[in-house]
């Protein structure tokens, strides 16, 4: 059987326990699907400049995530677990030219240069941004390998498609670019291949089952730390498109506000 037919039917079934945890959280993850970032982007409603916003502080994200992965090899006690998180060390190639998002954001509008400048300017995170990846970090640095997963899983999960458990989030804004807003769609096609149909779902397997083992395994205190960081990486997803949708890149930023 492949790995997305088991992803399927333990999904339809809620055979494991993350996906009893995933079925419990449902009504956030409705949040995040009806969220006026995607709902409009759909419909081609969305201003382009908000989903420029996106691309570029995702670009931030995936370099942290990089780097909590690189700490969490380093903890990690098993062969693999050592696997999933050096396998998050390559969650994209540093190159924009060789993976998709980053042909996908720069055929959206971002300048390469502009991009490649955001990982040298400790100013450009945004507080949201800022906050969603150290408390990622600290999780990898921490804690267990499968606690610390349930504090990134609901990212590529929110992406992947419906029939796994996921929102499809990747392909709405990938196929509404291209339906609205004139994007390459050879760029769209690639980005919606690699990300909903290519790599997500063995990754979501290794990191659902290192998750269900640490759950098997760990202390009534570990076990609430788990699940705290699987709501709270929810939460933390939903305030990423929050801030894309709310902020106003020609302004300056309030003070005190997260996006």
């Amino acid at each position: 059987m492949s790995v997305r037919k088991i992803l399927v039917e333990e999904w339809e079934n809620k055979i494991t326990f993350v996906d009893r945890l995933k079925e419990k959280y449902e009504p956030l993850y409705e949040k995040i699907a009806n969220h006026p970032f995607l709902v409009e982007i759909e419909k081609g409603k969305l201003p382009l400049e908000k989903f420029l916003v996106f691309a570029k502080q995702n670009q931030y994200y995936i370099s942290e995530v990089r780097a909590a992965a690189s700490v969490g090899a380093a903890r990690a006690a098993t062969d693999s677990e050592r696997r999933i998180m050096l396998g998050l060390t390559q969650i994209a190639p540093l190159e924009l030219s060789e993976y998709s998002f980053g042909k996908l954001a720069v055929a959206a509008g971002v300048p390469i240069g502009e991009i490649k400048s955001i990982l040298e300017d400790s100013d450009f995170p945004l507080p949201a941004t800022r906050a969603y990846t150290d408390f990622m970090y600290k999780e990898f640095a921490t804690k267990p390998a499968g606690v610390a997963l349930a504090s990134f899983i609901s990212c590529p999960w929110t992406y992947a498609s419906v029939d796994i458990g996921g929102l499809s989030c990747g392909k709405i804004f990938a196929k509404a670019l291209n339906e609205h807003y004139g994007i390459d769609k050879e760029a769209t096609d690639k980005y919606i291949f690699d990300y909903e149909i290519k790599s997500l779902a063995p990754g979501i397997k290794a990191m659902k089952d290192a998750l269900n083992k640490a759950a098997e395994e760990a202390s009534p205190a570990m076990l609430k730390i788990l699940e705290s960081n699987f709501r709270r990486d929810i939460e933390f997803e939903y305030m990423f498109w929050d801030m894309a949708y709310k902020h106003e890149p020609n302004k300056n930023r309030e003070f005190g506000s997260y996006f």
